[in-house]
């Protein structure tokens, strides 16, 4: 656990005494002029200089300066880009130093010198967190209260975050979105399409799977300016609009007031203004249980947003209770409707199948009052704001803030359309700061009409995350810029709760300095710091609490976007931004932190005694020593359900012992904390269908996330979609289209001719599958519906403990995508290579006479004969172990497999299965035979052979990939391997 010692004792150093420069009697002070000021000035710059502590290309500079030669004072003034370097007190101590060594004999000997920025000292520009000996600035600390009640609380997690963010409430938002030109009368991107992505998905990609749920599994509320479902679906159901699917208890009531969906909405039109809701008397107060249910059915199973809404009375009460029922089981929340209301108010994201689904609200409550229920939905759709006779082709998340914010019930001329309705260009990006403050409330929101009173949540920080313009000709990184704001719309310096506007600016420094230090200890060490900007931009300036803006790198720079593209530097960026807002809270609020754990790792799960027995270990955070978890969750889903809320276990090992057979379970686990809890396990699964089995053995060796290869010369640069294309973590969503231009001389001319890194938008609207971990299920269920048994493993926990697994006769093992990544390996990072020197010893000990090894991967072969840098040792051993080699890769473009099944990969990105650019022609060796071609040019697809007295049947392909007679493949595996049920 982290402890903050909070030092008070002020402290004065000879060179910065506060009564000299408040300047007493100012009329005793004289501007240097002319020679004098510049023999000064050039002296001090060139001291300044020789400490090293600017970069050689900042430019350095004197305002002005004054002497009081009574006093004994010289007060020297430095512009305010000054202000955008970190100041840390050895760097004040340093620069002052330097300033003072510059001046004359008797003035560096006697007079107190004051290095001042826009009049204030130098250490004025220190966070707070990170000062020693100066005194702490307590105007930047928080005014309010703090709060013991959130908005929305899961009540079903199984443990309590205490160190955390729990009862803490954020804004975040990323880039731009689509939005209407009323210039060109066109819906279209601000930017132009480059290097396989768009500004405004590229900043979504970071903000939605890794920034919101960081930030979500700490404890906090995140609220989020634009639609977070990328479900093309929506459902809502209103008592206005779908009263068939609405069944409620007598004692409740319709009331005037509340949402009413409309086909699409136009100017000044608010949703929550032209319907009615329904109310109810709480159980405190009226002595009766009621509830309204709300019922719906999806059309396609998947994970949806599941979003509430109610109406504002004197007396609502602060814990309402609602249910969500899903796949996996059902869900209770509680609601404090004294905050949020006439919104949409996130619960959380589901999975539901095709089968009858509600959402209930009772009005089970301690308090006495009014429990309010309005619309309730479902998925993400279209939006639904037209304008200029135009509603937008995109689904609703793509577009920009300023749309989901009117469907979200926000006043027009206060918060979405400043411009009045002329710009939504400059409505969608002026909207969000304004939003914070509406939410937020009360004094907070009064920036534009003091009469409006605002949603009442109490916001704590706000993070507007950007990629950034800029492009350099060699292979050096625009890198991470953060901007922030010390003064308001009116040159204000402290927010209207009387809390001083610099701890934005400690916010922005404590953030960026943890980005810095995260990516320059993974990726690069010289890592480009663009300072912390001191400027009016919208984004920083508007909102009524502590905000920070971060470009984190260029969208158009291609050494950028090489680090952008790959998932785990996502992640990475991301906690460290989580991590910066934890700090930040935390410190600011006096309180302790715990950083949520990362990841467990070497998964499994073993079957013995009608048990499963699943077993993992801990992922050490080095760089994060509080980051150490002290409990799991496990989760259990069943068949194609969706996964239940969990049971919360002590130790690294659970037993499963409620195995039905023929039923599919599934089990991920989550490590957790007093901070909060990590993101996702991967998958495993297992079926028992005879409890005196001895099931396959499934293990999943692909692990990959990656960045696509690329090409790079003096001439050409971009990312090569031909060889390896990437592979997201989950679903990416922010690519767009293939890269076309490759030429670094192609000048950007307009946004239709981008130049180098143009790149095709036909895939904007997908949603491309990327690793979803779960490949164990997918396999399973084809040796489930043979009435075969199975469990699986991690590839690590199998490399590990190999003997655990020994009995087992049986092994599946799933390679997909992986093979070496060429960002890794130019990074020198940890790669994904097939058959690593762990796995090789691992089936040394495993594999034994009458046993049968499956293995299938897009890059078998390719990874271990065709890369660079040949490993002998590797390709004999798969020679004479598993009995291929290779001919070629690229061997397959139309997908067609023949043989006795005629089979179908999937080639081309999609929202199904992860789609395959390259696959491998196997060479037979040792006596092994083909077993199928690919039918375009024969090349062998898949070979079998049993020459050290087991079989091994090898395959060019995922076997997940086959999108056509995949369940045909697996019987005749099954067949091949003398496997009966």
């Amino acid at each position: 656990m982290k402890s903050f010692e909070f030092i008070y004792t002020i402290i004065f150093l000879s060179i910065f005494s506060f009564n000299s420069f408040s300047q007493s009697n100012p009329g005793n002070f004289e501007k240097l002029n002319g020679k004098q000021f510049d023999k000064l000035s050039v002296k001090t710059i060139e001291s300044i200089k020789n400490t090293h502590l600017f970069s050689p290309k900042k430019s350095l500079k004197i305002d002005s300066a004054f002497i009081d030669k009574k006093n004994e004072i010289l007060d020297i003034y430095f512009p305010k880009s000054l202000s955008y370097y970190k100041f840390r007190e050895n760097t004040v101590k340093k620069f002052t130093v330097a300033v003072r060594n510059a001046q004359k004999h008797k003035i560096r000997k006697k007079y107190t010198i004051n290095c001042l920025i826009d009049s204030l000292p130098l250490y004025e520009y220190i966070p707070d967190l990170y000062r020693k000996t100066y005194a702490l600035d307590s105007s930047r600390f928080e005014k309010r209260k703090k709060s013991t009640v959130q908005h929305v609380k899961n009540t079903d997690i199984p443990f309590k975050i205490t160190k955390g963010l729990e009862n803490r409430h954020i804004t975040v938002w990323g880039g731009h979105g689509y939005y209407y030109s009323q210039k060109n009368k066109v819906w279209m991107w601000q930017r132009p399409n480059l290097y396989t992505t768009v500004e405004g998905m590229e900043n979504l990609s970071y903000i939605v799977p890794y920034i919101i749920p960081m930030l979500e599994n700490a404890g906090a509320n995140v609220y989020y300016p634009k639609e977070r479902d990328f479900n093309s679906d929506e459902y809502i159901i209103d008592i206005d609009n779908s009263r068939d699917k609405i069944t409620m208890s007598a004692n409740v009531k319709e009331v005037i007031g509340g949402f009413l969906l409309k086909d699409y909405y136009t100017d000044h039109e608010n949703p929550f203004k032209e319907g009615n809701h329904l109310e109810m008397k709480s159980s405190k107060l009226s002595n009766k249980k009621d509830s309204v249910v709300y019922r719906f059915q999806v059309k396609k199973a998947g994970n949806y947003a599941v979003y509430v809404s109610y109406f504002k009375r004197k007396d609502n009460v602060s814990k309402v209770k609602y249910t969500v029922y899903h796949a996996g089981g059902k869900t209770d929340f509680a609601v404090n409707q004294q905050m949020g209301y006439s919104t949409w108010v996130y619960l959380g994201t589901f999975h539901f199948n095709e089968k009858k689904s509600k959402v209930v609200v009772y009005n089970t409550s301690e308090e006495a009052g009014t429990i309010s229920s309005d619309a309730v939905k479902i998925g993400g759709g279209y939006t639904r704001i037209m304008r200029n006779g135009l509603l937008s082709p995109k689904p609703a998340y793509m577009n920009g803030a300023r749309y989901y914010l009117q469907y979200a019930g926000m006043p027009d001329t206060a918060v979405y359309s400043l411009s009045k309705y002329t710009s939504d260009y400059k409505d969608d990006y002026r909207s969000r700061g304004e939003w914070v403050n509406y939410l937020t409330g009360g004094i907070y929101c009064h920036n534009r009409d003091s009469s409006i009173q605002g949603l009442n949540i109490p916001i704590d920080v706000s993070l507007s995350f950007h990629t950034d313009a800029g492009d350099t000709k060699n292979d050096s990184i625009i890198g991470t810029l953060a901007i922030h704001s010390t003064k308001g719309l009116k040159n204000e310096r402290f927010f209207p709760d009387g809390r001083s506007r610099f701890a934005s600016r400690d916010l922005c420094d404590i953030i960026e300095t943890e980005v810095i230090k995260t990516l320059r200890s993974k990726y690069r060490n010289d890592w480009t710091s663009r300072e912390i900007w001191d400027k009016k931009y919208s984004e920083a300036t508007y909102p009524n609490i502590p905000s920070v803006l971060i470009e984190l790198l260029s969208h158009e720079n291609f050494e950028d976007e090489k680090f952008s593209l790959n998932p785990n530097f996502k992640f990475d960026a991301s906690r460290a931004i989580y991590k910066g807002i934890l700090k930040f809270i935390a410190y600011y609020n006096k309180t302790d932190y715990v950083v949520t754990p990362l990841p467990v790792k070497d998964f499994s799960i073993n079957y013995k005694n009608k048990k499963f027995i699943l077993s993992w270990e801990e992922t050490i955070d080095k760089s994060e020593e509080t980051a150490k978890p002290n409990a799991y969750i496990v989760y259990t889903k069943i068949n194609d359900g969706g996964f239940n809320n969990g049971v919360l276990v002590k130790n690294k090992k659970f037993i499963f012992d409620k195995i039905k057979k023929g039923e599919i379970y599934s089990f991920k686990i989550k490590a957790v904390n007093k901070g909060g809890m990590s993101f996702d396990s991967e998958i495993l699964s297992g079926c028992i269908n005879n409890f005196e089995d001895t099931p396959i053995l499934i293990v999943n060796g692909f692990s990959k996330v990656s960045s696509p290869d690329f090409v790079d010369t003096d001439s050409i640069g971009g990312f090569a979609y031909w060889n390896k294309s990437a592979v997201a973590s989950g679903t990416e969503y922010s690519f767009t289209g293939f890269q076309y231009s490759f030429n670094k001389n192609d000048a950007w001319k307009s946004d239709f001719f981008p130049g180098h890194g143009a790149s095709f938008s036909d895939y904007e609207e997908i949603r491309v599958v990327g690793n979803t971990f779960d490949y164990p299920y997918r396999h399973g269920k084809q040796f489930a519906n043979l009435q075969l048994s199975f469990i699986s493993t991690s590839a690590e926990a199998f490399e590990q403990n190999p003997e655990t697994f020994s009995h087992f006769k049986t092994m599946d093992l799933i390679y997909g995508k992986q093979s070496n990544s060429m960002f890794n390996k130019n990074l020198k990072l940890k790669n994904y290579e097939v058959f690593s020197p762990a796995m090789r010893n691992a089936l040394d000990k495993w594999l034994d006479k009458n046993k049968a090894i499956v293995i299938s991967g897009a890059f078998i072969g390719k990874d271990v004969f065709l890369t660079h840098g040949k490993d002998s040792v590797r390709s004999n051993w798969v020679k004479n172990k598993l009995q291929y080699s290779v001919y070629s890769t690229w061997a397959c473009q139309t997908g067609e497999v023949s043989g006795k099944n005629e089979l179908l990969l999937s080639k081309k990105p999609s929202e199904e299965i992860y789609e395959l650019r390259s696959v491998d022609a196997l060479k037979p060796e040792n006596g092994a035979k083909i077993l199928y071609r690919y039918k375009e040019n024969d090349f062998p697809a898949c070979v079998i052979g049993n020459k050290n007295g087991y079989k091994v049947l090898s395959f060019g392909f995922p076997l997940e990939s086959v999108i056509k007679n995949q369940d045909k493949l697996f019987k005749q595996i099954t067949e091949l391997l003398g496997l009966k049920n």
